[in-house]
């Protein structure tokens, strides 16, 4: 599989929204604004949805049919747990538990 991301730790990041809220001094030094700066949005106070929700589960068919395990990073680019982001989770949680059928 071709590194689906920089981050040594997994082969892949998943962003299912990209925002967040500034709450806590530790915002100040986060790196998200960085890269969705760069895509045209603003990094807080709102969520935007993404267009990749099916690419876990093209992951997942790939990873099946190699018999591997991927380490895929749910939104490193946002708070999955973000108030704002209600109405989007048990969408979320579906494509998380579909992507995780072969593993379990």
């Amino acid at each position: 599989m071709a590194r689906l991301s920089h981050i040594g730790w997994c082969h892949g990041t998943v962003n299912f929204f990209l925002g967040c809220d500034k709450i806590a001094p530790e915002c100040a030094h986060c790196y998200i604004p960085r890269i969705i700066n760069r895509l045209g949005i603003e990094p807080w106070g709102q969520l935007h949805r993404t267009k990749t929700w099916g690419d876990p589960l093209v992951w997942q068919r790939k990873a099946t049919k190699e018999e591997l395990c991927y380490r895929i990073f749910t939104c490193s680019l946002s708070d999955f747990f973000h108030a704002k982001a209600d109405d989007w989770r048990p969408a979320a949680w579906d494509v998380i538990g579909l992507a995780q059928i072969w593993f379990g």
